[in-house]
């Protein structure tokens, strides 16, 4: 990204409608943070719940989701054109809580908890950049009649996983709660697995989403809950490992001093540009209210930025806490909030110096009594923030639509000589886009045949409704094109005779990319049967004289034609 200070341009939307469904009124605009955020959703999978959203290095877009308790996965490239659809990843049981984490290589480790083994199980896979199975789905947790849940993934720089998760010993009244973790090898060989975290004598808790974090040393960051004598007296802590994942660095550390009350914590962290932890994390306040927090700290633990509190201070239920970081070390936090009667989404901004640059902003707005969820947040090279969210119709991904140059399209129009005085119905054209662009993709709608003249969209035409039609490969290249329908007369009526007539396409695909490309025919206007030679001026000066400037005479006839 370009290094731009705390200048953002956030866009809200006064009324979107999106897939048969209206957005209510949502605040138009505010400035702060670096990166160009937008509340209109572009890609949707009616049913989802939900999971994980990544992007590599070349910007392709990771989509691991749930949809009816499986695990699937999805991949968009940079142009957010979908090259692997929905691909199933793990469809045993019903399953829940995917964390996944990108590696050097590109590689995809996930994790997740399924109770497809008779209770609740942590499990770990991992995945190349086409959703296929490099370490095939693997149980960490050995005890089937125990609940596992929440787990949190990290990978260091040989390519090995940590999950981490929470362990219920005893589900019928979720006592004896543990946090457990393993250790996996490149391979997907485990090198160790059901690992305590903190003391077995605590009573410690993971659930509701914690967090743990691999720093540039390698080093494991482990945050998580302990519960001191009721759910009613809870406290965040944190615990550093070395290199090998068992050395322990810093010891059981309460990372928040004071005493919370009611209700659990979640919590997210990022490292930033300078090896420090950044972290968002709710956690319930006096007043049975729970609270959204930034508190930043460097790798031993130690507080650098004392706790600044995001959400507004009669909010309640302000919880689930996600954190995304831009590459000048802004953060970005968001939460899902309950303050307006449903529980929608709502963010804030602090810059890399702990000051709150953008406070509580709601950027997504449902129809009453319904649950909206955060899934997960990635930056592109252009300053935009990709983010997603599922709610009770499916799941959704949002992105800005950037400014780009317009495509170049290769066009290909017929007939290539155009006869002015000839009858028929239609001008065929056949657009090609570039590679990576979908010609499924192209709004007919917006097409424009020398920025006068729009195709044949009537659905009344099989070429206009059907894709099976209008997507051909008419050169016989195997690159599909879109071929559109203009109306002969009309375009006739536009043309003028000539021997390199221009005819320029232009139009947009459904994300706002436009596109243009052009192609050159012949215009021909012969004479009709009967009409004056050229040369013929004394027939020229008697017909102008009687019938003004048409030069035709009917052959046979003394009629004018």
């Amino acid at each position: 990204m370009n290094p731009k200070g705390i200048s953002l341009t956030v866009v809200f939307l006064l009324s979107v409608s999106v897939f048969g469904f209206s957005l209510p009124v949502i605040p138009e605009s505010v400035q702060a943070g670096t990166a160009t955020v937008v509340t209109d959703p572009h890609i949707f999978v009616p049913g989802g719940e939900g999971a994980e959203l990544l992007m590599d290095g070349e910007e392709n877009l990771y989509w691991l989701h749930i949809v009816n308790g499986d695990v699937h996965f999805r991949k968009y490239d940079s142009h957010h054109v979908l090259v692997a659809p929905d691909k199933p990843l793990f469809t045993d049981g019903m399953n829940e809580n995917v964390d996944a984490v990108l590696d050097a290589m590109g590689n995809i480790h996930m994790t997740w908890a399924t109770d497809s083994f008779g209770a609740q199980s942590a499990m770990y896979s991992k995945l190349d950049k086409n959703g296929n199975a490099i370490v095939p789905p693997t149980k960490l947790s050995g005890n089937n009649t125990a609940q596992d849940h929440s787990s949190a993934i990290g990978v260091n720089s040989l390519g090995q996983a940590y999950v981490a998760w929470d362990h219920w010993w005893d589900p019928s009244d979720w006592a004896a709660e543990d946090i457990l973790y393993a250790k996996i090898d490149s391979d997907g060989s485990i090198i160790f697995t059901q690992e305590y975290v903190a003391p077995v004598s605590w009573e410690t808790d993971f659930y509701g989403r914690k967090d743990i974090v691999v720093d540039r040393d390698d080093n494991l960051h482990v945050f998580f809950d302990r519960v001191y004598s009721s759910v009613h007296d809870v406290h965040l802590y944190y615990k550093k490992y070395g290199s090998d994942g068992r050395t322990v660095l810093v010891g059981e550390k309460k990372l928040i001093p004071d005493t919370y009350y009611y209700w659990s914590s979640s919590a997210e962290a990022v490292l930033d540009s300078k090896n420090r932890i950044n972290l968002a994390y709710s956690i319930g306040v006096p007043g049975e209210k729970i609270e959204i927090h930034y508190v930043r700290m460097d790798v031993q633990g130690n507080i650098d930025v004392a706790p600044v509190v995001l959400s507004d201070g009669d909010a309640y239920h302000s919880h689930q806490a996600h954190l995304a970081m831009d590459d000048q070390d802004n953060s970005y936090v968001f939460w899902r909030e309950t303050k307006d009667g449903n529980a929608e989404v709502y963010y804030a901004v602090v810059d890399g110096n702990g000051k709150v640059v953008l406070g509580s902003t709601r950027v997504t707005s449902t129809a009453e009594n319904e649950e909206t969820y955060f899934m997960g947040a990635v930056f592109d090279s252009k300053d935009f923030l990709i983010w997603s969210y599922y709610d009770e119709k499916g799941t959704y991904v949002v992105y800005p639509r950037s400014i780009q140059e317009t495509l170049e399209a290769e066009v290909d129009c017929f007939p290539k000589t155009l006869n002015l005085k000839s009858s028929g119905k239609w001008i065929t054209c056949f657009i090609e886009l570039p590679e990576g662009y979908d010609p499924m993709d192209i709004d007919a709608s917006t097409i424009l045949l020398n920025g006068v003249l729009r195709p044949e969209l009537d659905p009344i035409y099989g070429f206009v409704r059907s894709a099976d039609l209008y997507i051909v490969d008419h050169d016989g290249d195997g690159i599909p094109e879109r071929m559109v329908k203009f109306d002969r007369s009309a375009v006739q009526r536009m043309l003028s005779p000539g021997e390199s007539v221009l005819l320029v396409i232009t139009g947009e695909l459904y994300d706002g990319t436009k596109f243009q490309g052009s192609d050159v025919i012949r215009v021909i206007d012969p004479p009709r049967p009967g009409c004056r030679p050229e040369g013929h001026e004394l027939g020229f000066q008697m017909h102008s004289a009687l019938w003004g400037s048409d030069l035709c005479w009917q052959r046979g006839s003394s009629a004018r034609a």
